[in-house]
């Protein structure tokens, strides 16, 4: 698979590395770059398995683990397995081509040793010079929520540590052997604890009891990349806090 750098061009996913520019999906700015910032994985060593997507119009075959998401579609997020021949893979228009996406051909099992999941702000990446990738995996089996959505909600306060200190985030203190940073490892152990364990309508139950979780950390990363709203927000809440207060005390009298 294939990335699209600053300055560098297109260079395989093995050779990118931490502080790279990469081209990344984006609605209004099809040349917006943004830096990789850590690796969600990274094992140089690991054999795996992985989905090789074909398509019209797709130079080099798109490779991609088992459960790794890209976009299909109307805007529809789908991971690898899930992925069809005929399906329609949006795509970044870098070339001449007046097509603005890829239909899928054909759709093959190989053997790679190595796995890279690298992580930009935004959460995408464009890979293989067109195509609209997530950094993450679907999270669930049985999930009626945007998976993708889901995933960089909890990721927010990977986000905001890396920000502050990307150096211990980077080192070998913070990742495990495996090459996960050990946020990440904790969620990832979670997230198959209850797919083994828990039953397709428990799952279901557990994505939507999330849904305030996700909503609370999206807030708070909010405020951290927004200070000066953040104190604003704070504000505002112990004023109608201190309001509530005073009216249940006047109600009192």
């Amino acid at each position: 698979t294939m990335v699209q750098v600053q300055e560098k061009g297109s260079i395989p996913m093995e050779e990118l590395k931490v502080g790279d520019y990469v081209l990344v999906r984006d609605d209004v700015d099809s040349q917006l770059y943004e830096e990789v910032f850590t690796f969600l994985h990274l094992d140089r060593g690991q054999e795996a398995e992985f989905f090789q997507i074909h398509g019209d119009g797709l130079e080099v075959p798109l490779e991609l683990s088992f459960h790794h998401m890209v976009w299909v579609g109307d805007d529809k997020m789908m991971q690898a397995s899930d992925i069809q021949p005929g399906d329609v893979l949006p795509m970044t228009m870098l070339t001449t081509t007046s097509s603005s996406s890829i239909t899928v051909t054909k759709i093959e099992k190989v053997q790679r040793q190595g796995v890279y999941a690298p992580a930009t702000m935004s959460g995408t990446i464009v890979v293989n010079g067109h195509i609209h990738a997530s950094n993450y995996i679907a999270i669930l089996d049985h999930s009626p929520l945007d998976q993708h959505a889901a995933a960089h909600a909890f990721m927010g306060p990977l986000r905001m540590f890396c920000s502050c200190h990307q150096e211990l985030c980077n080192s070998s203190a913070w990742t495990t052997e495996d090459g996960y940073p050990l946020l990440v490892y904790f969620l990832v152990t979670i997230v198959e604890w209850i797919n083994r364990y828990c039953s397709a309508p428990l799952q279901v139950v557990i994505s939507l009891v999330a849904i305030p979780l996700m909503g609370l950390l999206a807030f708070v990363e909010y405020l951290f990349w927004n200070p000066l709203y953040g104190c604003v927000s704070i504000l505002f809440l112990l004023l109608v806090w201190k309001m509530l207060v005073a009216g249940k005390k006047k109600r009192h009298n």
